[in-house]
Formats: C-alpha cells, structure tokens, sequence
C-alpha cells in the first residue's frame, strides 16, 4: 500500500502506510527496548558529534538534522511520502544539492504507482512547488511537460509559475503561464481555463510582493490569447475581477489605504465595489481614519454589505466611547444577525463605562435577537469582553459580579481568567490568586475531557502573558492529567498531549515535558491502525525533537525495525531538529513549509 496524505510536514499528516509500523513494534517499545538502552545512547551521541560529510563537530540542531536525513537516505525501503519530506528537509536545511535528486526521484516513484488511492495530483504538484522554491524549475518544467494528461500539465505549471512569481521571477513566471495552452479549460463543460487560473495567481503572488505593476499586467492579461464564446467571456472577467482583488487587498493589508480606497472605487461592477468598501471598515482597522470610514461607509449602497460596514462602524465608534453615534447608526440595520452584534458591542462600551444597567439591557436585547446558547465559545468570548470592560476601566466590582452569574463552566472560567489577568497586570497578586483559583476551579469541572484540557491550556497561556509561571506550571500538570482522559478516535488525545508538552517546554519545565510526551507515546500506540498509530508515532517524534528530548526522539527512531517506517521516523526526528535550529544562511535556497 501508498504511504500519502499530502505531506504538509516531516511527519504531520501520515508519514508511514500499513507496512510502516506494525503492531508487533508497538508493544516492543512499549513493553521493552529491543535495542540496549547504552547503544542506542552511543549512536545517539556519535551523531551528535559528528557530521557524516566530512567529520565537522555538530554544534547544532542543525548539523544533527542532516546526519539524520543523510541515514534516511540510505534506506532504500522509504517510501514516496518519506521520500518528498526527506527533500524537503534537506532543502529546508539549505542542502539543496542532495535535495534535487530526491525530488525528481519522488516524482518518478510517483508516477509508477498504480493506485486508485493514491492522489497523484496532489504529490506532483508538491515536488513541482519545491524544485521551483529551490531554483530547479527547468527541471519542473521539463517534468512537466511529459506529462500525459494536458489537464495535469496545466495545473502544475501553474502551481511553478506561482511560485517564480512569489520569488520576483518575473520574466520567468510569465513564460511559464504562456506554456499552458490559451483555451486549455479548467473543467470540461465548465468555463474558465488553466491559464486564466494561473495569471489570477500570478496577480496575487506579485500583489504579495507589493509589485502591483506586474500584479496589473497579469490581469489584463487574462482572457487573452484566443477565441471564446460569451459563457468565456464572462468567467475571464470573473478571473480579471479577482485578480484586482488581489491587488485591493495587498494594499488594504500593507496599510496604503489612499491606493486601496482607489482600487476599491474602480470596479466596474457595484456589487465588487460595495464589498470591497466593506473589507476596508471590516479589516483595515485603525489604520482608516474615522473621518474617512464615515465616508465609505455612506458610500456603500448594497444592503448587505450595508449592514456589515454599519456593524464594523459601530463597534470602533463603541470602542472610541462614542456610544450615542453608534446606537444610532444601529437603528439603521436590518439584518438580525448584524444588530444583534452591534448590540454586543453596544453592551461591551458601557461596560467599558462602568455601566452595569446598559450593559444588561444591550446584552439582553443582543441574545433576544441571535441567541448565543447554541454556541459555547461564542458566549465564552462574548461574556469574557464584557467582564474585561468592566475591569480594565476600573470597575472590578461589576466584572466580578457578572462573572459570577455565569452558570456555563467554560464562560466562568474564562471570565475569572479575565479578571485574574487584570489583576495581574495591576500588581493585586492577592486578588489575582482568588481569580485564578476560580477560574480554575470552574475549568477542571468541565465534562468533557477535551475541552476541560483546552480550556486549562488557555488558561496557562493567559497566566505565562503576565509572568505567573508558577501558576502556569501548576494550571498545566492539570491540563496533561486531563489529556490522559480524552478518548478519540481522530489523533485527538495525542494532538493535545502533544500540544500541553510545547507548553510546558516554553515554560522551562523539562521534567513535566518528558512525562507527556511518555504519555503521547502511549496514546499513539493505542491505536489499533498500524497505519494511523505510526503516524501518531511520527508526530509525537517530531514534537520531542523540536521541544524536548531529542535524544529520546532519535533513539525511538532508531528502534523500529521495519526499515521503512524508521525512515520516516528518521525524517521525522530531523524535522523537529530543524524546527528548533536556526534557519539557514540567507545565499542558500529553502523549500519548507511556508
């Protein structure tokens, strides 16, 4: 069987097929290391000391890395998905000569598989993207255009021309496109075409890069270089509206709101016009003066995007305490939706004034409105801004008062948390501590598992943010006891021990680190897949390497015995090294994970 699942990393996002792990190998390491603890200690430090390209000291992650990925190579069983991790990781490593070989090694290995299940789509597009990133698109091109399927073909060169672009390749991004055919379509009987597909792209590549001359040439270039009919026509208009998007919204995020508000004006089609007008209220922040919102906002003219722009505008005018202009504003909205979020924000702003009887009557109204008890976080984040109001404005009292009239356990948490955070911040170590414990308190009585551990999770961050480590330490032994309960059947419970172990490795609390992760382990041998539960395996490996004892990651590696699987698990460990490791001189190219 194909080992796949798009390799979105070394190791996340199943590193190994059926044949990988097996479950014989499971209840080995678990029950007993087959290999002596001192010769695995030995290996681990001869590759430690030593780089196998020439014998330099390895003094860090780094060198480690591809001594790891250099002893994965010479497994001749690795599969195809280890084989693309394994070049990427070289390449991330900045060893691009030693990555190119694998990649075109992966793409032959690709295309001799006959397997239904097997998305070979996806994996060519994969290796195509990386020889590109690492300065061999010749070779991707080249590969690409034997390939047998024009509908392939098209779709990788697009993904390489993306890719020059996003480099400042401009000459050579555009040759790329200009090898799709001109009428080549996307989808039979479906309008829009390959090329058209790839300058949209190309539009928003060079819009990232702030380069909006080409970013505009790759839009007008759209639609061009044949003969369509009307249905054509319109989809190419479709892709060039799009493609101005792109342009309107790099502006937009790079702060340029005179050349955004520009763009924005010069849609053609009101609809486009109104919604771009709308994202500039919704996502351009304070970074659009208040003057000039007022003045979009009385420039929109569809409904919708009316009642949206009103929401947005209304939430800063609460924020400013200019409550009074927001409640009218808010009387202009129809949409249901859209007022009852006004309204929260109403509630939030007199809170933020102390108001304890405006804030009830705008939430009231708010959740008569759009009820929030079908959507726990929602009320979470929703009670937690109110509480926040009250006490970052000096009213403790009141944020005290409505924290403890919250009957749903995860809101009383969060909006202890709150006040705990406040308090902190104030220097009131004393009142802090009460919160803390309630806050606390309320979390580790959540019911189910997995939310009772995210919830301590979030908890710990919050504290770390204001410097209580102890408090933190203590909020996450609770956090990992409460991760050994999570059933799932999806890779949940290792997900969240793996997670509550990152925590504790920021932190600095190593002898908590290396008991979740123990306990991750265990989790991820559990699995009765073998499939599954090597991946599981792979993933806790990575997480170890990157955030706590590698020396225990690489010897775990080591110990599988089907050589397959260990070089996954090799490439897994060196991903996590490279995690941890400085990056790579600037002069050397880089194919990782963006």
């Amino acid at each position: 069987m194909t080992c796949w699942r798009s390799p979105d990393s070394y190791g996340y996002g199943n590193l190994l097929d059926a044949s990988a792990v097996d479950r014989s190998s499971n209840k080995a390491i678990a029950c007993g290391r087959r290999v002596s603890q001192w010769l695995c200690m030995l290996l681990h430090a001869f590759l430690l000391c030593v780089v196998f390209t020439g014998g330099a000291v390895a003094d860090e992650p780094r060198d480690l890395a591809l001594a790891l990925l250099r002893e994965a190579e010479k497994i001749p069983e690795a599969n195809v998905g280890t084989t693309l991790r394994m070049a990427k990781a070289f390449a991330e490593a900045g060893d691009s000569t030693t990555a190119g070989p694998l990649f075109v090694k992966a793409w032959n290995a690709s295309l001799k598989i006959n397997d239904d299940d097997f998305p070979l789509r996806v994996a060519l597009l994969e290796i195509a993207q990386c020889q590109a990133e690492i300065g061999q698109e010749n070779d991707a091109i080249e590969a690409a255009q034997k390939l047998p399927s024009s509908f392939d073909r098209a779709i990788v060169l697009n993904a390489i021309s993306a890719v020059l672009a996003g480099q400042g390749k401009v000459t050579a991004a555009f040759h790329t496109v200009d090898l799709i055919p001109a009428q080549e379509r996307f989808q039979e009987n479906v309008p829009g075409t390959h090329r058209d597909m790839a300058l949209n792209q190309l539009s928003m590549a060079f819009s990232e890069r702030l380069d909006y001359a080409n970013a505009m040439k790759a839009v007008d270039l759209i639609g061009s270089g044949g003969t369509f009919n009307e249905e054509e026509k319109r989809a190419a208009e479709q892709q060039r509206v799009s493609g101005q998007f792109w342009i309107f919204y790099s502006q937009l995020e790079s702060g340029d709101i005179k050349s955004s508000l520009q763009t924005a004006h010069s849609f053609a089609s009101p609809s486009r016009r109104d919604s771009a007008l709308c994202r500039m209220l919704r996502c351009g922040g304070d970074r659009v003066d208040l003057a000039t919102a007022r003045e979009i906002f009385k420039d929109i003219q569809d409904p919708s995007q009316k009642d949206i722009a009103a929401t947005c505008l209304s939430e800063r005018l609460c924020r400013l305490k200019q409550l009074d202009e927001a409640t009218s504003l808010l009387d202009q909205i129809q949409d249901t939706a859209e007022k009852a979020t006004g309204l929260l924000e109403l509630a939030v702003g007199h809170a933020a004034n102390g108001d304890m009887e405006k804030t009830r009557a705008f939430l009231n109204q708010s959740t008569a409105l759009a009820p929030l008890a079908g959507n726990p976080n929602k009320v979470a984040v929703a009670m937690k801004r109110i509480v926040e109001a009250f006490v970052n404005s000096g009213h403790f009292d009141h944020g005290q008062e409505f924290a403890g009239e919250q009957n749903d356990l995860e809101t009383r948490s969060v909006c202890h948390q709150a006040i705990a955070i406040a308090q902190c911040k104030q220097g009131r170590k004393v009142i802090a501590q009460q919160a803390i414990l309630e806050s606390r308190k309320a979390a580790v009585s959540i019911s189910y598992a997995y939310r009772r551990s995210v919830r301590l999770q979030e908890l710990a961050v919050a504290l770390l943010g204001v410097d209580a480590k102890e408090e933190a330490i203590a909020t996450l032994k609770l956090a990992h006891e409460t991760g050994c309960n999570v059933r799932s059947a999806g890779g949940t419970d290792v997900w969240n021990l793996i997670e509550v172990a990152k925590l504790q490795a920021t932190i600095g609390d190593s002898e908590s680190v290396a008991a979740t992760f123990e306990d991750a382990f265990t989790a991820a041998r559990k699995y009765p897949d073998d499939t599954y539960s090597g991946s599981l395996v792979a993933k806790v490996i990575q997480a170890q390497a990157q955030f706590g004892n590698s020396t225990h990651a690489i010897q775990i590696a080591h110990e599988e015995k089907s050589s397959e699987a260990r070089a996954g698990l090799l490439v897994a460990a060196a991903g996590g090294l490279l995690a941890h490791s400085s990056p790579p001189p600037p002069e050397e190219n880089n194919c990782g994970n963006k």
